[in-house]
C-alpha cells in the first residue's frame, strides 16, 4: 500500500511537471509573437526567456528524477509479485470449493483479511528473497488453516491435495503425465501376473503402467527384488 501511494504521488507530480512545461512553452510562444520585429532588443523578453529556460531545465531534471524513482518503485514491487501470484492462486482455489460442497462459500473481503493477517505474521528480513519466502509461507499457511477449520473432515485432505498440486504446478514442479496418472489411473491394463500373491493383479497392472513414466522406470524391478520390504510397507497401511 505504501509503494502504491508513492507511485500515485509520483504520477501526480509528473503530470504537474508536464503541465507546467507546456504552460512555459505557450507563454514563450506568446511573448515572441508579441515582441515585434526587434526580438534581441526586447530586454524583458530576453530575461523572460532566460528564466523560462532555467525553469524548464529544472522541471526536466525533476521529471527524470521522478521517472528514476518510479522505476525503482516498480522494481521493488516486482520483487513481491510472487506473493500476489500466490494470493491469486489461493483465492481461486477457495472460490472453487463450492463444487465440492455448496456451503463452502468464501467472500473476497474475508479472504483479503485472512491473507493480510498471514502477511503480518511473516518474519522481517533485509534479504528480499528471505522476506518473499516468509510472506508467501505465512500467507499460505494462514489461509489454509482458516479454510481447513470450515471444512468437513472428509474434505480436508482433498483441499490440502488441491493446494499442493496448484502450488507445484505454478512453480513448474508438476509433471503433467504424473498428475494425469494420479487423477485418472492407467489407461491400459496389463494382464501380467504379480511377483507375489499378496499383490492384487489390478494393483500390479497399475505399477507396470506407472513404470512407463520418468522416475518410476525401476519400480517393478525394485518391488520384485525387495518383495519382503515392500510387504512390510504394504502391511503398514
Amino acid at each position: 500500500a505504501e509503494l502504491e501511494a508513492q507511485k500515485q504521488e509520483l504520477l501526480q507530480l509528473n503530470n504537474e511537471f508536464l503541465i507546467t512545461l507546456h504552460d512555459l512553452e505557450d507563454r514563450l510562444i506568446e511573448k515572441i509573437s508579441c515582441s515585434g520585429d526587434d526580438i534581441l532588443g526586447d530586454r524583458s523578453l530576453i530575461e523572460s526567456l532566460e528564466q523560462m529556460k532555467a525553469t524548464s531545465l529544472e522541471l526536466e531534471a525533476k521529471v527524470e528524477a521522478a521517472r528514476d524513482t518510479e522505476r525503482a518503485i516498480n522494481a521493488v514491487r516486482d520483487e513481491y509479485r510472487g506473493v500476489a501470484v500466490r494470493g491469486s492462486l489461493l483465492y481461486f482455489l477457495l472460490d472453487g470449493l463450492h463444487k465440492i460442497e455448496y456451503m463452502y462459500q468464501f467472500s473476497l473481503g474475508a479472504f483479503i483479511g485472512v491473507f493480510n493477517r498471514g502477511l503480518d505474521l511473516a518474519e522481517a528480513s533485509d534479504d528480499p528473497a528471505e522476506r518473499l519466502a516468509a510472506l508467501t509461507r505465512h500467507a499460505t499457511y494462514t489461509t489454509f488453516n482458516y479454510v481447513r477449520r470450515g471444512l468437513f473432515e472428509r474434505h480436508k485432505l482433498i483441499f490440502a491435495t488441491q493446494l499442493c498440486l496448484a502450488v507445484m504446478e505454478a512453480a513448474g514442479e508438476m509433471d503433467p503425465a504424473q498428475l494425469a496418472f494420479l487423477l485418472r489411473g492407467p489407461q491400459e491394463h496389463s494382464l501380467a501376473l504379480p511377483p507375489a500373491e499378496w499383490i492384487p493383479q489390478p494393483t500390479w497392472a497399475h505399477v507396470l503402467e506407472l513404470a512407463l513414466l520418468p522416475t518410476f522406470e525401476k519400480l517393478p524391478a525394485d518391488i520384485d527384488s525387495g518383495i519382503k520390504r515392500w510387504k512390510e510397507w504394504a502391511d503398514m497401511e
